[in-house]
């Protein structure tokens, strides 16, 4: 089973975070597929809670920026978009996200978690007293 299907609470982990988006309004998602990446759409469709979904496959992992590489035609017409891990379990505070990157001006914002990660998964970002 592909990770973002894995069930949480009766629902799959990518599942809480398309509701999430799409009670912010976000118009649409795009979720990249690799592993058993035909799974996904069979799951959820071409909309999930009336949020519209579409799908770009990755052949081979492509890191980070392929998640972003592969639908450009649809995301560059976007006003904002909004990048978040499949597989990643978390309340994500969208709005409030939202809400400091336009009053930042900033091109790209991060959030990040106050505990900084173990060694084995780099050791944390360093953020300055300005925030950034």
């Amino acid at each position: 089973m592909p990770k973002p299907l894995l069930p949480v609470c009766g629902e799959p982990v990518t599942g809480r975070t398309l509701r999430s988006l799409g009670s912010i309004g976000c118009e649409v998602a795009v979720l990249n597929t690799h592993y058993l990446g035909p799974m996904i759409p069979e799951y959820f469709g071409k909309s999930y809670f009336g949020l519209p979904l579409r799908y770009s496959h990755e052949q081979e992992i492509q890191g980070t920026y392929g998640a972003l590489h592969g639908p450009r035609s649809i995301l560059s017409k976007a006003d904002a978009v909004i990048m978040i891990n499949g597989d990643s379990l978390c309340r994500w505070p969208l709005k409030s996200l939202i809400r400091r990157h336009l009053k930042s001006g900033a091109s790209a914002t991060l959030l990040l978690h106050r505990r900084a990660p173990d060694d084995a998964l780099g050791g944390g970002v360093g953020v300055d007293p300005s925030g950034r």
